[in-house]
């Protein structure tokens, strides 16, 4: 159970001890041995409130940009934010739908026993898979932005800079990513599912913002447009019965951290509103995902379309 955030105290400084430990004892593995999705960047010794402050305030001056915040399970102990910088934005040019995947950057903060840890998503693994075959064009933009983003975060308690969250069995290798899927006969990047066409690009932002605003179990939560305009990603909260929880309760079963997988998003291009397949979009933030666990998310894809498609008055919201 997560307990919610408070000083930190005697309990603070005994498990940050704990945690120290664990680290020199375990040294941090080179990506080579298989790409990770995320990086622990380091325990802040405060609260996930005065930390994410800190953090906001840092990058502001660094000219990162804050597009959103996100409170997942809606539970005061984690945060989520979510940034953007000039040189994600940039690459967007490439091939804009697939580089909006990547134009925003998610930070988890999450306090636990008294220390607060916080996760960044590991922008060269995820601009692997976007952008598939084209990557070497945007490679070194990727990694000259994550060194700098990394390099970026205040000065923490501890600074750990630590990748995880991939396949301890079966590592992610570069080609794997590039044309990512769980299994031989899952959804790839290529699947991911129309909802609607509008008119415009500018109607079919605003008809899904306005659709989000008005749902009572979502949430608009965060917006942005590629370089050229053609292409935009919109992160979106889903309390409702099979949204943010559910999905959060599948993954996290080994207490590993995947707040920096959240939110979701929708894409438009041209006019149209796409979905990446959960079946895609959950396995790429958690590629160690138990087969058991992936056969159910058949079903609660299935459940996902379908919410989604009636938020865009394209048919009846399940039961």
């Amino acid at each position: 159970m997560i307990s919610r955030p408070r000083a930190h105290g005697k309990t603070g400084r005994a498990g940050w001890l704990l945690l120290l430990t664990a680290l020199i004892a375990t040294p941090l593995r080179p990506q080579s041995g298989g790409l990770q999705p995320y990086i622990l960047v380091g325990e802040s010794g405060q609260t996930v409130s005065r930390t994410a402050k800190k953090i906001v305030a840092r990058l502001f001056l660094l000219n990162y940009r804050l597009l959103g915040r996100y409170y997942p399970e809606d539970d005061p102990s984690r945060e989520v934010l979510i940034m953007t910088h000039p040189t994600l934005v940039r690459t967007t040019t490439l091939e804009p739908l697939r580089g909006m995947l990547v134009a925003v950057c998610r930070i988890a903060i999450h306090e636990r026993g008294g220390l607060t840890y916080v996760y960044v998503q590991n922008i060269p693994y995820w601009a692997r898979a976007a952008y598939g075959e084209s990557y070497a064009a945007v490679e070194p933009a990727m990694e000259t932005f994550m060194q700098g983003f990394l390099g970026a975060f205040p000065q923490f308690r501890g600074q750990f800079r630590r990748p995880f969250g991939g396949h301890q069995r079966k590592p992610v290798t570069p080609q794997r990513l590039t044309d990512f899927r769980y299994s031989g006969r899952s959804e790839r990047l290529e699947d991911m599912r129309l909802l609607k066409a509008y008119p415009s690009q500018r109607a079919a932002v605003s008809a899904v913002r306005r659709a989000l605003h008005l749902a009572p179990d979502m949430a608009d939560l965060f917006s942005l447009e590629s370089a050229d305009g053609s292409a935009h990603i919109i992160g979106f909260s889903d309390s409702g019965e099979h949204g943010d929880k559910a999905l959060l309760a599948m993954l996290e079963v080994d207490d590993i951290e995947y707040g920096a997988a959240f939110p979701l998003e929708l894409l438009v291009s041209g006019g149209e509103v796409f979905v990446l397949p959960l079946r895609y979009r959950l396995p790429l933030g958690a590629p160690g995902m138990s087969r058991k666990t992936f056969r159910q998310l058949k079903k609660v894809q299935q459940t996902y379309y379908l919410n989604l498609t009636a938020l865009l008055g394209g048919g009846a919201k399940p039961r």
